[in-house]
């Protein structure tokens, strides 16, 4: 009988155990050495499915094999964006509600059921030195067009030598990263102290599971730098002084032109405080999308205040989280945002320089 092995099927293997996963139905299976050794002997070893057989039946029954072919798919990626994209989809739900009133409880007894443990704190930095900002010129982002921000925002990939302003650099980190009062005086009551905080950006579960960590390159009257933004009280906590000319380019795996940005944050997801509400994989999408809303509102801030803008993620994800200080696997460096003042030439000056050497031979007789 000819075997079929389940795409959806991979095995997490460590000293204790080997666990057997269905992403796509969320279910986990610890099997025996006997188990294992007969999906190796099914795999490699041409054997032949005997559903007589107590293990065969096992495995058929666990899905994790059939002795009919599966349905065919379009799925054109590597394995491990399948599996990220089936494990995150489709939350379980054991018993849907059958009414508003059912889900609203369902919903309450969830958000007490986590609230019965202590939320991941947000990162302390006040331990090393503080550099204050200077007041955020907030009527700069008032007056400017929100309109004329989105159709001016746009990628430059050639910066000059002109140092950015501090106090853009501040009023740009306020009006996207900052808590804001005025929008905590309109949460409602029932929200814990905790988790009660807003920015200008949503948040999933309100949670503000995200860090920001910025890096200082050319901004006039302050050093270079490494620093992580204190949201609460609009301050910066230095982790690391006289900042290497050429650590960011190496850090955004060698984009030379980063050398020149005046000032940058690289978004960090705090997945603890995520799951801490959502213990499901499908929180991770929410987390990517958190950094996605930080992202665009300090690219239009950026714009607001004068500035050429510039975003990435890729980087060294190793040496980001070495050189930040960065330990706990809860945390993770997920994208990365630049501002400085530019050409706005959406080229690099060498691809530019390529590229107008191939059109000038081309275009050669």
């Amino acid at each position: 009988m000819p075997t079929y092995f389940n795409r959806d099927i991979f095995l997490q293997v460590s000293k204790e155990q080997v666990v057997l996963w269905n992403v796509r139905e969320h279910r986990q299976y610890s099997i025996d050495s006997a188990h294992a050794k007969r999906l190796v002997e099914l795999a490699l070893e041409s054997a032949s499915l005997d559903a007589s057989n107590p293990i065969d039946e096992a495995l058929l029954n666990g899905g994790a094999i059939s002795n009919a072919p599966y349905p065919p798919e379009s799925w054109g990626w590597d394995a491990l964006a399948r599996i990220f994209h089936i494990g995150t989809s489709d939350i379980p739900q054991p018993s849907p509600p059958t009414s508003g009133a059912q889900w609203a409880n369902s919903n309450l007894a969830a958000c007490a059921n986590a609230a019965k443990h202590p939320i991941p704190p947000a990162r302390d930095t006040t331990r090393g030195d503080s550099l204050r900002l200077p007041p955020p010129d907030v009527m700069r982002l008032q007056t400017a067009s929100f309109w004329e921000c989105c159709k001016t925002r746009s990628t430059c990939r050639e910066f000059t030598s002109k140092p950015t302003d501090l106090q853009d650099v501040s009023t740009v980190l306020y009006g996207s990263l900052a808590f804001l009062r005025e929008r905590t005086e309109n949460v409602h009551p029932s929200v814990p102290s905790s988790i009660n905080n807003r920015r200008t950006s949503p948040s999933g579960g309100g949670l503000n599971a995200s860090e920001a960590y910025v890096v200082f390159q050319n901004v006039a009257g302050a050093p270079s730098g490494l620093f992580h933004y204190n949201p609460i009280s609009h301050t910066l906590g230095c982790i690391k002084h006289s900042l290497s000319p050429d650590w960011l380019s190496y850090a955004l795996s060698d984009q030379y032109f980063s050398r020149e940005l005046g000032f940058g944050v690289f978004l960090a997801g705090r997945l603890d405080r995520m799951w801490w509400k959502y213990p499901h994989s499908r929180a991770y999408r929410v987390s990517l999308l958190d950094i996605g809303h930080l992202s665009q509102t300090f690219l239009l801030c950026a714009t607001a205040c004068g500035l050429h803008t510039w975003l990435s993620g890729a980087f060294r994800d190793r040496e980001v989280r070495t050189q930040l200080l960065i330990q706990d696997d809860g945390e993770q460096p997920l994208f990365f945002v630049g501002a400085g003042h530019g050409t706005g030439d959406e080229l690099d000056p060498e691809r530019r320089a390529i590229l107008s050497n191939s059109e000038s031979i081309g275009a050669s007789p």
